[in-house]
């Protein structure tokens, strides 16, 4: 099984381009340590909070990431504080699903100001590259059929 997260910083951060809910107060950015894991590993996330008024690191706050997996566990976990707005949280994933996803509702509180955004990572049992490649076969030969098809009948 392979987890796959967003390798993409403006995918994943604090709803500015990501889809979801956008954030008021804060930019959140989730880092993750790789962009696959597999069965028994550390997921790892960065996450790094920003001031959206000051444009600084955000130090001091409450990160809480609620983590659910897919046919796994699920856990709150407060995030250790790294410094210059830097937070780490870290999970052995675990799950018994061929396919499904991790949902990280990451939480941030400082001051009285509370914003939240939530990032799910996808997980697949078997090699990711592969299945993409298999993907995008079927998909070339779905087309070439559909306009073979479709093709034949505007002709006429």
């Amino acid at each position: 099984m392979a987890f796959l997260l967003i390798p993409s910083l403006a995918l994943a951060g604090g709803g500015e381009g990501g889809g979801g809910k956008m954030t008021k107060y804060f930019s959140i950015i989730i880092e993750p340590s790789k962009s696959i894991y597999f069965p028994g590993e550390e997921m790892v996330l960065k996450i790094k909070i920003i001031d959206k008024v000051t444009n600084q690191p955000v130090e001091g706050a409450e990160v809480i990431d609620e983590i659910g997996v897919y046919k796994g566990t699920s856990t709150k976990l407060k995030a250790e504080e790294q410094g210059n707005g830097i937070y780490i949280v870290k999970l052995k994933i675990d799950s018994n699903a061929k396919w499904g996803g991790v949902t990280n509702k990451i939480t941030v509180s400082k001051d009285g100001k509370v914003d939240e955004i939530t990032r799910v990572v996808t997980f697949m049992e078997f090699n990711p590259y592969i299945y993409a490649i298999g993907v995008t076969i079927f998909a070339i030969l779905a087309g070439v059929i559909i306009g073979a098809v479709f093709g034949k009948t505007a002709a006429h």
